[in-house]
């Protein structure tokens, strides 16, 4: 599939017009990741905000007091990406491929000039991240607590 039609079968996609679509989908790309391969560390970035289409991704985190990683959990259909929007990057956290991936990716500077251009249709699909995103931090609260009390 190109990047139209999937955007197409995304439920953020409806109500909106085919010709949005077309000229939305003229800034996303399709990524690809082997199995194991890192999508997001320290040393790699990830100057997207994505979606897995296809595939799976863990995510986890370096203990920092034992330094040992620390599985935060599995994720397919899930987005990635999110730390671009925080100003100090996460050192701790990284993302790995776990089968062959694809994820569906708006760069940040062409999710700038769409915010401009449609409103409507970022506005959406920050409220679908925003949602998506509470799973993982429940998921971290819970791992974080374990954690504690272990130490």
């Amino acid at each position: 599939m190109n990047a139209l039609e999937l955007l197409e079968n995304l439920p953020i996609s409806k109500g909106i017009a085919y010709k949005q679509l077309e000229e939305i989908s003229k800034h996303c790309l399709i990524l690809e990741y082997e199995k194991d391969e890192l999508v997001y560390s320290k040393d790699i970035r990830f100057h997207y905000i994505g979606l897995i289409i296809d595939g799976k991704v863990e995510y986890y985190f370096t203990d920092a007091v034992s330094k040992k990683s620390v599985h935060l959990g599995s994720f397919k259909k899930y987005p990635v990406g999110m730390f671009n929007f925080l100003e100090l990057k996460e050192e701790d956290i990284y993302i790995k491929a776990v089968e062959k991936t694809e994820i569906l990716a708006i760069n940040m500077q062409s999710l700038e000039e769409l915010e401009m251009m449609f409103p409507f249709f970022t506005n959406k699909m920050y409220k679908s991240i925003i949602s998506l995103q509470l799973s993982i931090i429940k998921r971290i609260l819970s791992v974080i607590t374990k954690l504690g009390k272990i130490h």
